[in-house]
């Protein structure tokens, strides 16, 4: 009659599996520790639908006297799904561990503002997050957390995703080297028929699941996944990732397809590269880009404009954009990211500071229906000097824009120092009489509106201590390491790149200082970054509303730090936020009219 599991976590398809053999048993999924000296979790589980499903159950809640509790790294109650440490608080935890002082202090600690003696939490080192009910999911252990290019991933999730792939019966994901060096992800893959899916179709699969720096580059088929005598996993009894061979259908099919591949690879330091993989989803960005392109260059004579990767992500689709243009593809300050839908377009200006690629993201996540176009600037394919006015700039974006949208209403958006550029474009557009439905201004304050003087030591610790807080500061160091490696690469394969780009940021760093700027009837979005509100200058940011006879609307902070917005799974959020606060605009009511 009555069922409790308890010690490992319990998926769903277990459930329905037992309710087969004992319909009418109730099933509890039971949580605890040795150190809370009795269950302390409980999850009264339903019949389930019948149909295989291998999300784990719930925790539930704490039983009468207890209580699950999920906390962040920097010691705050965690939001509405937001991933962290599962803290029990109870009065019937162990004294603590005998003999270890510091671990019992680290472990076990007072419940803050409760005063009782007994009333203490201890600290589980299990991973969760908040459902919406107010009961505690089991995502993984904390050294199941790893660091990947900046990004806090959890194996647990990671392997969920791949198991419900219907093909898999059972898998493990780690971190391990790749041949080039780099820390890369494996999924070890146990079929359900032994029939294995091909990694494309794996990729395929999580990519609607999974945001893509959790997506594992390789998958590897294993007959059973390998134990420690005592039902641990044992990972050194994994095999290593095989070079790998490409299925049919992706191999190169001409004398071009066999040189992008190669070129591929040694960028992406990865074997092998198929024709049909996307170079995003591959783990490029645009660094990588930048240096891959001028790879091409030095091996053909021909250059092709990087933004030509919207457009052509694959090696196929490159390859055959390259055949027909004859290799004569034409470089533009206005790069359609995702031109397709039937939204009014969002024409985004990014910061000089960074490479048109990096909205590929932000593209995805805005959806199909919103159309959206990137605004690079002149100079960087070294055809002509870069513009040395911010106005200057704004006048091209404008003559640039009315190609693709002829008339407005107008929906602009600047990352960073690109919304100095986009409300600048506002300002013109409303002179010349068009109508402009919004601007979104993400993480930067207004133009002419004096900012209140931090010394550049209070300023940087006030970077170093969110960085910390959020437990990201090792991660973020390695990230900028990688990044300046790769930079010296460039320099090596890219000379003339590297030039036309440090023109460029010159030039426009000029231009913002001596920048001043308007007024503007339009509505404002102003987007902040958590990292922002947490500067001492925060209320600098808030002063748009001085630069606009309309409304100013300051959405909740986005997650994240300033750097890595537009990277996954930020830009999620960042997206959700823009697409929220464009419908929210007043003019958003009509349709512009696109060419």
């Amino acid at each position: 009659r009555l069922v409790m599991f308890i010690g490992e976590p319990l998926s769903r398809d277990v459930v329905d599996r037992f309710h087969g053999r004992a319909p009418a048993a109730t099933v509890v999924n039971l949580y605890g520790t040795t150190e809370t000296q009795r269950a302390s979790g409980h999850h009264v589980l339903t019949r389930g639908p019948g149909a295989p499903d291998r999300s784990i159950v719930p925790l539930g809640r704490g039983i009468p006297g207890t209580q699950l509790v999920v906390r962040t790294g920097g010691g705050a109650d965690a939001g509405l799904g937001e991933v962290g440490e599962i803290w029990m608080r109870s009065h019937h935890l162990a004294l603590g561990y005998l003999g270890l002082r510091d671990e019992t202090e680290q472990r076990f600690l007072p419940t803050p503002g409760s005063g009782e003696p007994t009333d203490r939490m201890y600290r589980t080192g299990d991973l969760g997050r908040y459902l919406p009910d107010g009961s505690v999911q089991f995502v993984g252990r904390a050294d199941d957390q790893v660091q990947l290019r900046g990004f806090r991933i959890e194996l647990g999730d990671v392997r969920s995703a791949v198991c419900a792939h219907p093909a898999v019966a059972d898998a493990v994901v780690v971190i391990r080297d790749d041949h080039a060096g780099d820390p890369s992800l494996v999924a070890y893959v146990v079929a359900t028929d032994g029939v294995m899916p091909s990694s494309g179709d794996l990729m395929a699969f999580m990519r609607q699941r999974v945001p893509t720096h959790m997506i594992p580059p390789a998958f590897v088929e294993i007959a059973t996944i390998p134990r420690t005598p005592n039902g641990k996993l044992d990972q050194r009894a994994l095999p290593e990732p095989s070079g790998g061979t490409v299925h049919e259908g992706q191999a190169a099919r001409d004398s071009l397809e066999h040189l992008l591949v190669e070129l591929w690879q040694d960028v992406l330091g990865r074997r092998p590269v198929g024709i049909h993989d996307n170079f995003f989803d591959l783990g490029g960005y645009s660094l990588l880009a930048t240096r891959l392109f001028a790879l091409i260059e030095d091996a053909t004579g021909h250059r092709v404009p990087v933004a030509t990767l919207f457009q052509s992500p694959t090696i196929a689709e490159l390859a055959e954009t390259i055949r027909d243009s004859g290799w004569s593809t034409k470089w533009s300050s206005l790069v359609p990211i995702s031109p397709g839908g039937s939204r009014t377009p969002l024409f985004y200006v990014g910061s000089y500071l960074i490479s048109i690629l990096q909205l590929a993201h932000l593209g995805d996540e805005l959806g199909s229906d919103q159309p959206l176009y990137g605004l690079q600037p002149r100079g960087l394919d070294g055809t002509e000097p870069p513009a040395e006015r911010i106005e200057d700039m704004a006048a091209h974006y404008i003559s640039e824009m009315r190609t693709a949208q002829p008339h407005g209403p107008y929906l602009l958006g600047g990352h960073c120092s690109g919304s100095w550029v986009a409300f600048e474009v506002a300002r013109q557009l409303e002179a010349s009489g068009d109508e402009v439905a919004g601007v979104l201004l993400v993480d930067l304050g207004p133009p002419g509106v004096e900012r209140p003087e931090i010394s550049p030591w209070r300023y940087a610790w006030h970077r170093l201590k969110f960085f910390r807080d959020d437990r990201r500061l090792w991660p973020a160091l390695i990230w900028q390491l990688k990044i300046a490696f790769n930079r010296i690469l460039l320099r090596r394969v890219g000379r003339e790149e590297v030039r036309n780009m440090s023109a460029v940021q010159a030039a426009h760093h000029r231009a913002h200082r001596s920048y001043r700027g308007g007024d503007v009837a339009c509505d404002l979005v102003l987007i902040r970054t958590q990292e922002t509100i947490a500067l001492g200058d925060r209320g600098w940011f808030l002063r748009w509303d001085e630069r606009t006879s309309g409304a100013l609307h300051v959405p909740d902070p986005v997650v994240g730090i300033h750097s890595d917005l537009l990277e996954q799974p930020n830009v999620q959020v960042l997206a959700a936020t823009m697409r929220s606060a464009i419908d929210a605009l007043p003019s958003m009511c009509g349709r512009a009219e696109t060419s």
